[in-house]
């Protein structure tokens, strides 16, 4: 039996301080419910006594609860360990005897929705180094009681245990009063005793599952409750069948076979709706004969029924399949809307905690429509990155599903979507990853992932998925398999993560990519998106860092070259490019250059960040350093193959109309901080990206002036990732069409005559706030000038040659007799000559055709409230798709209105409503939460404040 299961308690209730010397602890009340205050007694002599002679003891707990699923699975604890928390700071009476005293439910924060079973204990000292325990080094327990008239196991304790043959269980169960206590042995009475407690023991005889239960009668009271323990046999050894992979395998419309690859393990089993979500022997998973693989196959399936279950390692973790395809997740779930993911198999409340996989048998295959795509080549790509969440305000696949006529329009040939793969929570840019197989139902089913694919395809364009392999965070399996709980962290045995961070701009845990466990993993996630949703490829999230070179601390070194690094990258790349060939590797790398090189002669393409020199740009100071030549051009770098992503924005930056807007220069009427000027000037700094040869990108509305800052609504780092308005009104702006139509005719330019932007043959001038590019190719040249200063200036445009030559966005001819004759440009002007006339874009006609099909028809709101909570006055914050009927009323917690702040018609856009926290009459409310509810016909939503 597992030691950790079997802790007797001798309960002692102080009339005065007095301590049992073979106790590590004794508590006051004898019977603590999860209501009162409780004194809790350590003596660090006893036990392992580790704590013997030291000052300052610190309490480690956490509560077992209903949730559980083991005496290790501690919920709500109040203090991190290793730190000298004040919160849990015992009191030294002397003589290595140490007290506290707490309220037991706002101490640990329990929900009123959550039972609380037992308190959990260790001590330690501040760092953690030193921990007391239990002589035999288990973990202490308290078992808590319910109000009035209670009775319970307090052995073995609440969770159902897994223990050896021959094993002794000893079994107690206490009574708040005397009662007649029977205990019941698989419903055979074998023990009887009146009193506060009956003990009793079994010994572990045949293999196989049996049930304790015990009534406890006072009066006309009854109190039943019961228990199973397992007598478990050894392991099956048997190797998997050929061809079962680890993860979940569908043999036919009736049968699984799951497998679990864990090592270092000793037993799982496999629980679920088949079991009611106990264990069953009949359920114990296979062993593989080198001992690391655990399978079961199971049969008797119903056809296309949903299946909900995880595995139990070693009967202290529950965890959901690290290659689940569906998961579900009690407590964000419940935040998906029914219209984007109809019909969601509900999460099994209350019969288990953590993530819960879902198998389905029999499943109907997605019908792909499109069977004859051809990639852009990487050279030609013009990518439009978009965070699914932000790009409409019904946040799913369908709404983009919706908009890739507008986006073809613009010209773009290749999605990047930020990362669509499960990840913790529901509101997030996706980079803290959790399950690397299954879709985020946030945004839909699987299949409206396919359709999206499928639909970008028969349009001429590439889906590139965004993924973060660098690290993973708590919920993934194989963190929570191998964690050293007391150290808070991986566990330094773990085949799949690095203990500790290996570089500076490490998140959640990293993995180990020299693991061939993290490397078998990776392969085979990077070929089920190209194979099962047929993706394009994927662009690798913080790719500089999957490297064991420990550089923490310092970002100077971690950027050097990384021979190793440059060698896992090659093997991922190799082992997709095996099977896919054509997929694109995109790298988010920022490494130095001699790397960078390296890598993109190999054949990855790499992001190349443009934004500090542009934004210089587009800012018009003089002397700025806004040459962004070497930022965007392949040449300039000295790499073989034409593969730097150029950018000047992405999910990372700060947006440049709101930097203009801000922060533009200005000289007599020319001001770059007023709209007009800025949109205008955003057009020409498209002109000076999307010319340069090689693959180029742009960030979500940034053809249409997206002008909210990145670290909108509060300024500060916490927005950053936060929701930004859903501005796709901005469409109906005909200065903020205008944009769209420069971009649009810029990238067709060059969309139409790619040929000419896969010439090696280009030069870029961007020392000073004259800019050039020429683009030179037998069979065009194209030369743009601009001028990103403040007042006209006169240039020489530096012909390729003599002779006509045409304003392509103009539409004219222009007579060239000597190249190096100046023209002057106008502040923000900029101009496209082509030595070939081509289609006038007709740019007029284009900013003046009116709003545009399938823009958001619903209407919604995006509410943010700052100061929260607030002592003098808050603001609501909140941007509507479109103009409104609405009341904005203030409720107490009773549902009493106290405040109608706002009833009237408001126009689309951002608005800002204040509460001083008074009520109608002016009189300050009391403190507590309140409720701030806005109505429409199509709106109805809370946002909770609190004033203190």
């Amino acid at each position: 039996m597992n030691k950790r299961l079997i802790i007797p308690l001798v309960l002692i209730l102080f009339l005065n301080i007095r301590f049992i010397t073979a106790q590590v602890i004794t508590y006051t009340p004898l019977y603590p419910k999860v209501t009162d205050s409780i004194t809790i007694y350590f003596d660090a002599t006893m036990g392992n006594g580790a704590l013997t002679g030291t000052n300052d003891v610190y309490i480690h707990t956490g509560v077992v609860t209903n949730r559980s699923v083991s005496l290790s699975d501690w919920k709500y604890r109040p203090a991190i360990w290793g730190t000298a928390d004040t919160t849990v700071l015992m009191q030294s009476l002397g003589n290595n005897i140490h007290t506290i005293t707490f309220r037991i439910d706002s101490f640990y924060s329990i929900p009123n929705n959550v039972e609380a079973l037992d308190l959990g204990f260790v001590f330690r000292n501040a760092d953690g180094s030193i921990v007391g325990k239990n002589a035999d080094g288990s973990d202490i327990f308290i078992p808590l009681y319910k109000q009035g008239f209670d009775a319970r196991f307090t052995s073995p304790l609440g969770i159902p245990l897994v223990t050896t043959q021959g094993s002794n269980i000893p079994i107690e169960v206490k009574s708040t009063d005397s009662a007649m206590i029977n205990l019941f042995f698989n419903n055979a009475l074998v023990s009887q005793n009146y009193g506060i407690n009956l003990n009793s023991q079994i010994t572990a005889a045949q293999y196989g599952k049996y049930w304790l239960k015990f009534t406890a009668q006072k009066g006309s009271e009854t109190i039943t409750d019961s228990t199973y323990y397992i007598v478990q046999p050894p392991s099956t050894v048997q190797n998997p069948p050929s061809g079962i992979e680890n993860g979940i395998n569908y043999i036919n419309d009736s049968t699984v076979t799951l497998c679990l690859l864990a090592p270092q393990k000793n037993f799982v089993y496999f629980r679920g709706d088949l079991t009611n979500w106990e264990l069953e022997p009949s359920f114990m998973m296979k062993k593989s004969v080198n001992g690391e693989q655990y399978w079961i196959e199971i049969t008797g399936l119903v056809p296309q029924q949903e299946y909900r279950f995880q595995y139990c390692v070693d009967a202290k973790i529950n965890t959901a399949d690290p290659y689940s395809e569906k998961i579900l997740d009690e407590f964000n779930d419940p935040g998906i809307n029914a219209v984007i993911y109809p019909n969601l198999i509900p999460y099994p409340v209350g019969k288990t905690s953590d993530i819960v996989s879902v198998f389905q048998t029999a499943q109907a295959p997605y019908n792909w429509v499109t069977t004859n795509y051809q990639m852009p080549a990487k050279e030609d790509m013009i990518i439009y990155e978009l965070l699914v969440r932000d790009f409409s305000s019904r946040h799913d696949f369908k709404a983009v599903i919706d908009k890739l006529d507008y986006l073809k329009d613009l010209g773009i040939n290749t999605i990047e979507l930020m990362p669509v793969m499960e990840f913790d929570g529901n509101d997030s840019w996706g980079y803290a990853p959790s399950f690397f197989m299954a879709v985020d139902k946030y945004y839909g089913p699987a299949n409206q992932l396919k359709a999206l694919v499928d639909s970008a395809h028969s349009k001429g364009i590439a889906i590139i998925l965004d993924i973060a392999i660098n690290h993973a965070f708590g919920q993934f399996p194989y963190v929570k398999l191998y964690w050293d709980d007391e150290a808070k962290k991986p566990s330094g045995s773990s085949p799949w993560f690095n203990a500790d961070p290996r570089h500076p701009f490490s998140v959640g845990y990293d993995f180990n990519h020299e693991s061939n466990y993290t490397q078998t993993y990776f392969d085979k996630i990077l070929k089920y998106w190209a194979e099962n949703f047929k993706i394009d490829g994927y662009r690798i999230d913080l790719s500089k860092g999957i490297t064991q070179n420990n550089t923490f601390g310092d970002v100077g070194a971690w950027s050097q070259y990384d021979g190793s690094r440059i060698n896992l990258l090659k093997r991922y790349a190799n082992a997709l490019w095996s099977t896919h060939s054509n997929k694109y590797i995109i790298l988010e790398h920022f490494a130095n250059n001699d790397e960078e090189t390296e890598l993109a002669n190999f054949g990855f393409m790499l992001w190349s960040i443009a934004h500090d020199p542009f934004k210089e740009a587009v800012l018009g100071w003089p002397q700025a350093n806004s040459d962004f030549s070497w930022n965007i051009s392949y040449q300039a770098k000295n790499w073989n193959n034409p593969y730097a992503v150029g950018f000047f924005e992405s999910h990372d930056e700060e947006r440049l109309m709101y930097e203009m807007l801000n922060y533009g220069n200005y000289a007599g009427t020319y001001n770059i901080r007023q709209l007009k000027t800025a949109l205008k000037r955003k057009a020409l700094a498209a002109a000076f990206l999307y010319t340069v040869p090689g693959p180029k990108m742009m960030w979500q509305f940034g053809e249409l002036g997206y002008d909210y800052s990145i670290f909108w609504p509060s300024g500060t780092e916490v927005s950053r990732t936060a929701k930004k308005p859903v501005r796709w009104d901005y469409y109906d702006d005909v200065d903020r069409r205008c944009l769209f139509c420069n971009y649009s005719a810029i990238i067709k330019l060059r969309n139409e005559h790619q040929d000419i932007f896969r010439s090696p043959n280009y030069n870029i001038d961007a020392s000073g706030l004259g800019k050039r590019i020429w683009v030179s190719h037998n069979n065009m040249n194209v030369l743009i000038l601009g001028n990103f200063s403040v007042n006209t200036i006169s240039m020489v445009p530096d012909f390729q040659h003599t002779g006509t030559w045409y304003n392509y966005l103009a539409g004219t001819s222009y007579v060239v007799n000597n190249t190096q004759d100046p023209i002057s440009l106008a502040p923000g002007e900029f101009l496209i000559f082509t030595n070939t006339q081509l289609p006038n874009p007709q740019i007029e006609n284009c900013c003046n055709i009116g709003g545009v099909d399938n823009i958001d028809n619903d209407n919604s709101i995006d509410i943010k409230t700052y100061p929260n909570p607030f002592d003098g006055e808050t603001n609501f914050t909140f941007y509507l798709n479109k103009a409104s009927e609405l009341s904005i009323d203030i409720y107490d917690i009773l549902g009493k209105k106290v405040n109608g702040l706002f009833q009237g018609k408001i126009a689309a856009g951002e608005h800002i409503i204040k509460w001083d926290g008074a009520d109608n009459e002016g009189h300050r409310v009391t403190p507590g939460a309140y409720y701030c509810i806005f109505k429409s016909a199509e709106i109805n939503k809370t946002a909770k404040v609190v004033i203190f």
